[in-house]
C-alpha cells in the first residue's frame, strides 16, 4: 500500500515526466537514424580514397648530380 502511495505522489509531483520520456525516446530514435545515415555517407564518400593503391615511381635521377 505504501509503495502505491509513493508512486502516486511521485507521479503527482512531476506530471511532465511522461512527456519527457516520450520526447526522449523520439530524440534517441532520431539521433540513431541520423548517426546511421551519416556513417553510411562517410563510408560511401571515403571508399574510393581508402581503397586507392599508391604506387611509387622510380625517379630517373636526371637532376641528382647537379651541383
Amino acid at each position: 500500500m505504501a509503495k502505491d502511495v509513493v508512486t502516486f505522489l511521485h507521479w503527482a509531483a512531476e506530471p511532465e515526466h511522461d512527456d519527457r520520456k516520450k520526447i526522449g525516446l523520439k530524440a534517441v530514435i532520431l539521433f540513431s537514424a541520423l548517426t546511421t545515415i551519416s556513417l553510411y555517407v562517410k563510408r560511401a564518400k571515403w571508399t574510393g580514397i581508402k581503397t586507392r593503391k599508391i604506387c611509387a615511381r622510380k625517379s630517373d635521377n636526371r637532376f641528382a648530380s647537379i651541383g
